[in-house]
């Protein structure tokens, strides 16, 4: 796999969690955000 595969790959990951981020609820997304 070259760089910009990989690079895709990421982002598409990191969006995909930003999603799913964004459906918690509020209490829940600051726990997270905590933790990180």
């Amino acid at each position: 796999m070259d760089c910009i595969a990989w690079v895709a790959l990421g982002f598409v990951t990191q969006i995909t969690f930003i999603k799913r981020l964004y459906q918690l609820s509020p209490e829940q997304f600051l726990a997270i955000e905590h933790v990180m």
